[in-house]
């Protein structure tokens, strides 16, 4: 018997991957603390329903997990916690006088874990951030 493989455009490909993984995080339990909560829906905001009912089809004891997740992101995340980046990459070099390089995009991820944690919340404290984390 031939087994063909399902081609599917690149769009919806990575649409289904991002679906996938973040259904295998959830059923592994990533997500036990705010900052971790905040991290999915910075990285999943948009396909959460869609991970949540995979999840719930999987195994319905995940219910209020799920429902926790949910919560958190009503009252914990929506309106709350920055999840923009406050800096471009061409602000951080600016303030730093730096050239475009891997370490303006680690310090630019840096900078958006900090604000998921709630630890920089304007954009002045963002760079009050920025310039701290290159003193180190």
């Amino acid at each position: 018997m031939c087994k063909e493989k399902l081609l599917l455009p690149e769009k919806p490909y990575k649409f289904m991957k991002s679906i996938r993984k973040a259904t295998v995080e959830i059923l592994k339990g990533q997500y036990r603390d705010s900052f971790q909560m905040n991290l999915f829906w910075y990285n999943y905001k948009d396909i959460a329903i869609y991970s949540f009912i995979m999840v719930l089809a999987i195994k319905s004891q995940f219910k209020d997990f799920i429902l926790n997740i949910q919560k958190h992101y009503f009252e914990n995340y929506l309106g709350k916690v920055v999840d923009k980046p406050l800096l471009s990459g061409n602000e951080i070099m600016r303030i730093l006088n730096l050239k475009p390089s891997k370490e303006v995009g680690i310090i630019k991820e840096k900078l958006i874990l900090a604000q998921l944690k709630g630890e920089v919340k304007t954009k002045e404290e963002a760079i009050q951030y920025v310039k701290n984390f290159c003193r180190r």
